[in-house]
């Protein structure tokens, strides 16, 4: 046999409160929330509470109310239009409250769908700002390096003209042998900071991978997150 959860609504122009009392030994309710309505269920306890007016289900709420003699929490939510509402709850048929909550929970999966889609499309965009951000850096590497590089090879050029200047004697054939037999440091230097500069550019060019955006995780019912003890996460209390 299902039984209701007792409760008492509250309300300010801003907020809708609903105190729930929980039984002894009933584990804290699931809370699912619409725009229209607010659903608590555990164990074999179901309560539904129909507001008179529509609310932001985005800015759910919920805590267990500390000092209390019984188990009582509390869920709060935004109202849309800011207003008191008479009746805070409405009065339908059933027939037509659950024709009224069917519509809600259809404007629900539709939101969620909405913003899953906004999720994924802001990682893609982050995604495409974190590899445009790569590149620009390993073209102005690539920039560095070709510079370094030029710099370098004129150094090689330059010890290699003064070793043939200072060896004239030597005949032309053999100035270069003669010119790196006498100017040996300058020139290894120059040839092992290109090497350097050479496998820094190969590092540079090679191809970046990106690691696919994670899947998109789906909505939970109330994603509100507390650190507070008693406080609700993902639809459940955290802790009682």
């Amino acid at each position: 046999m299902v039984s209701s959860f007792e409760f008492e609504a509250t309300q300010t122009p801003n907020n809708v409160t609903v105190r729930v009392t929980l039984p002894s030994g009933i584990p804290t309710p699931d809370i699912f929330i619409t725009d229209v309505y607010l659903k608590l269920s555990s164990s074999n306890y179901v309560t539904f509470v129909d507001f008179n007016g529509t609310v932001d289900d985005s800015t759910c709420r919920a805590a267990m109310e500390k000092g209390a003699r019984k188990r009582i929490l509390a869920v709060t939510v935004a109202k849309i239009t800011p207003g008191l509402w008479e009746p805070l709850m409405i009065k339908l048929s059933k027939p037509e409250l659950f024709a009224r909550r069917e519509e809600a929970n259809q404007r629900y999966a539709a939101n969620e769908q909405q913003r899953a889609k906004a999720e994924t499309e802001a990682q893609r965009l982050r995604g495409e700002e974190e590899r445009k951000g790569r590149a620009a850096v390993d073209t102005s590497r690539r920039d560095d390096i070709s510079r370094a590089k030029a710099a370098h090879l004129d150094m090689a050029r330059d010890a290699l003209e003064g070793a043939e200047t200072t060896h004239g004697d030597v005949p032309r054939e053999e100035a270069p042998k003669a010119a790196e037999r006498a100017d040996e440091k300058p020139v290894a230097e120059a040839k092992a900071k290109s090497a350097e500069i050479y496998e820094a550019a190969e590092v540079v060019e090679k191809p970046v991978v990106v690691a696919p955006a994670p899947a998109v995780r789906k909505t939970q019912v109330c994603r509100t997150t507390f650190a507070k003890t008693g406080i609700m996460r993902d639809g459940k209390i955290a802790s009682q």
